[in-house]
């Protein structure tokens, strides 16, 4: 899915430091920007421009030739080549419910939002990603709904390892994937309205 940002990354940087935190007010976000938190020491923001739509054309060629070249299947079938034989059809079986969860999101949706931005923090020596994008309400809430179930599924094989956990930010359900606390990455998710967020650390979305 991360492809899908590729297009955005051209777009001007500006200083959006002393904005106001999503905690602030999560009824609804009028402006993308007061998602990212205050302390990030990089923030960019990208707001769709109807006379660079012809750029769009480039991207879809380029994924017309990832699929017709089946550069994923070939990728799946390297990584699949190393899987011993006695756990392939567990792998496959794994990797089908995985698809079905990431079904409802629209990468189209994801790839044509109209406004978007991306901020980091130093958390540590480890450099925190936040990821905002504006989208249609019933986008957005698909995007939800697959990657909530996709933290799910990674739960229910783990044995225990990692889980699911659901915090309330006023108006807001942050839904973060706890691996183990040897890991600095705690990948989370949440919605407002027609806004989605991503984040590789929950602070990320709570502040």
């Amino acid at each position: 899915m991360s492809a899908k940002f590729l297009s955005m990354t051209s777009c001007f940087a500006l200083s959006i430091a002393s904005l106001p935190a999503l905690g602030a007010d999560t009824a609804t976000v009028t402006d993308l920007r007061r998602a990212v938190p205050a302390d990030v020491h990089m923030a960019v923001y990208a707001k769709r421009n109807p006379e660079r739509d012809y750029q769009r054309e480039y991207l879809e060629e380029a994924w017309e030739t990832v699929q017709e070249e089946q550069l994923g299947e070939r990728i799946l079938k390297i990584v699949s080549s190393r899987i011993p034989e006695d756990k392939k059809d567990d792998a496959r079986d794994r990797w089908a419910e995985i698809r079905e969860a990431l079904e409802p999101i629209s990468g189209e949706a994801l790839a044509n939002a109209e406004e978007f931005v991306f901020a980091q923090r130093m958390v540590g020596v480890f450099n925190q990603q936040l990821f905002a994008l504006r989208l249609s309400e019933e986008d957005a809430a698909d995007c939800e709904g697959g990657m909530t179930e996709v933290f799910e599924l990674a739960a229910k094989w783990s044995d225990g390892k990692v889980r699911v956990k659901e915090t309330e930010v006023d108006d807001a359900t942050v839904t973060t994937l706890r691996l183990p606390k040897e890991s600095p990455f705690q990948p989370g998710i949440a919605r407002v309205g027609d806004v989605i967020l991503f984040s590789t650390g929950p602070e990320l979305l709570r502040d």
